[in-house]
């Protein structure tokens, strides 16, 4: 790769901020485009024959990384102020799909057979929405408990907010017959919180040593 398009990348990386991942993509699509500094339209065109093999997403990707190249090179006075080799490319289409999210029964199987840090990771993805990145970046700060709500940074730095959504206790109960079988519903700064059905006479106790709440259903 030549010392422009390094120099381009490192802007990326300190100026706009963008993420490592979102470089280190742009730095692929480059080293597919042999002399790509002074490349003319034809030349432009001619490498993007080149990746008609790929899917429309790929392409896409693609193309955005090249253009962005040139456009930072107009700017900065790499290429004259109209001089966009890419100008008669269009980028391609592909037909928008709906998504489809995980059924019920998978969804249990999986927390059934997660724990810890990556079992909080799935319920974040599954009833919080959040992608795996956003999961792990999370922090108690990002948690406003009064409100209820998650501060979320994604891509780019942007930032959305997600609200927590309450748990169904009459679903968690529907889920589970054995009674005096206690079954975590939620945890929280190392804390479990646990729903159990009971039969017969509770002869109520209490554990000194430790903070526990109950609550009681009829």
């Amino acid at each position: 790769m030549s010392a422009l398009t390094e120099q381009y990348m490192a802007y990326l990386l300190n100026d706009r901020r963008m993420s490592p991942a979102t470089v280190s993509g742009y730095r692929r699509t480059y080293r597919t485009f042999p002399g790509i500094d002074t490349a003319t339209r034809e030349d432009v065109e001619a490498w993007w024959n080149t990746r008609m093999h790929l899917s429309a997403g790929t392409r896409r990707v693609d193309l955005a990384a090249v253009r962005s190249f040139y456009a930072w090179c107009r700017i900065w006075e790499h290429r004259g102020p109209t001089d966009d080799p890419t100008h008669r490319i269009k980028p391609p289409r592909s037909g928008k799909r709906l998504p489809r999210p995980i059924g019920r029964e998978d969804l249990h199987r999986i927390l059934a057979s997660t724990e810890g840090p990556l079992r909080r990771a799935v319920c974040l993805g599954a009833y919080g929405g959040l992608r795996v990145d956003e999961a792990a970046a999370l922090d108690w700060r990002d948690l406003d408990r009064e409100t209820s709500r998650i501060y979320i940074r994604g891509k780019g730095d942007k930032e959305r907010i997600t609200p927590l959504g309450a748990i169904s206790l009459r679903d968690k109960l529907a889920r589970f017959s054995e009674h005096w079988s206690p079954r975590v519903i939620a945890e929280l700064n190392d804390l479990q919180f646990k729903l159990v059905k009971f039969q017969g006479e509770f002869v109520w106790h209490q554990h000194d040593h430790e903070d526990e709440p109950f609550l009681g259903v009829r």
